[in-house]
């Protein structure tokens, strides 16, 4: 994926997805309409939770934290 691309399907609780860089993490849970809590499945990872949109991502703009491809 190109880095300023983001996935254009879904996330679903449950689901386990990679980020930019490679990290694996697991959708915890829903908390709105357009948010959801990630969990970082890597031990050495800054960030353990964090909040991502309904298509995997984090912030305004591409950055690694971003979900991009399901596992």
């Amino acid at each position: 994926m190109h880095w300023s691309d983001r996935m254009k399907t879904k996330i679903n609780v449950g689901e386990k997805y990679l980020t930019r860089n490679g990290t694996q993490v697991e959708v915890l849970e829903k908390l709105s309409e357009n948010d959801f809590q990630i969990k970082s499945l890597n031990e050495k990872s800054f960030l353990k939770h964090y909040i991502v949109n309904s298509n995997g991502g984090f912030g305004n703009y591409p950055n690694h934290h971003d979900l991009i491809n399901k596992i």
